[in-house]
């Protein structure tokens, strides 16, 4: 498990931060 996996999940939660405003 590399780092950039971790960093996966940050993605998706901006990503559904970024919808909902």
């Amino acid at each position: 498990m590399t780092e950039e996996q971790s960093r996966i999940p940050v993605l998706v939660v901006a990503k559904m931060a970024i919808e909902q405003v």
